[in-house]
């Protein structure tokens, strides 16, 4: 059995030197089972969530460094918007489009957004509204709002990447069906 920080470091160091644009969850998950030969079909979850908390402080870090160099030039600025309408385009791997559950649709106001954009958006919506616990950052105080779409009066940062994934469903491009369920058209 391999413990979680032995996958935590090396699902980092694989993400890493991966290309964030094309690598996916099944992806990642399939080279950790060949890496330390067992199946770690059962614990999907755990590997996504992981994965939702490295890009996470990847933006973080990024967010950080553009801070950092607001003082270079005007060229230098305009790159990142550049890659990031290149991602869009594309749309694979962790940027991929995806569509939203009813109650994340009402929250975020848009029916289909990439997976880290959601998180991205949860994270600004809760710093906004300062809805972290100040004795314990890690729980979130859901308000009327979280509430719809978590359930709970308080939820932990990793619980929350959990939950939200109950939220988030793949489509098809040709059909624009849910992989889950398919028993009905998303758009």
């Amino acid at each position: 059995m391999v413990s979680d920080s032995d996958l935590v470091n090396r699902l980092r160091e694989i993400l890493g030197s991966s290309d964030l644009d094309t690598a996916t969850a099944a992806s990642v998950r399939r080279q950790l089972e060949e890496e330390f030969k067992v199946d770690l079909s059962n614990r999907k979850t755990f590997i996504r969530d992981q994965i939702d908390i490295y890009l996470q402080t990847l933006e973080k870090d990024n967010k950080e460094d553009n801070v950092e160099g607001e003082n270079d030039d005007v060229e230098d600025e305009e790159k990142p918007n550049n890659v990031d309408k290149e991602v869009k385009k594309r749309g694979g791997g962790f940027n991929k489009l995806c569509s939203l559950s009813p109650q994340l649709q009402k929250f975020l106001g848009v029916s289909e957004l990439a997976r880290t954009q959601v998180v991205k958006k949860v994270w600004a919506y809760i710093k906004e509204n300062n809805l972290q616990d100040p004795k314990n950052k890690k729980k979130i105080l859901c308000d009327k709002s979280l509430l719809a779409i978590f359930r709970v009066n308080s939820i932990d940062m990793f619980q929350m990447n959990k939950v939200l994934s109950k939220h988030i469903w793949p489509l098809t491009v040709e059909t624009g069906t849910c992989f889950e369920c398919c028993s009905f058209s998303i758009l």
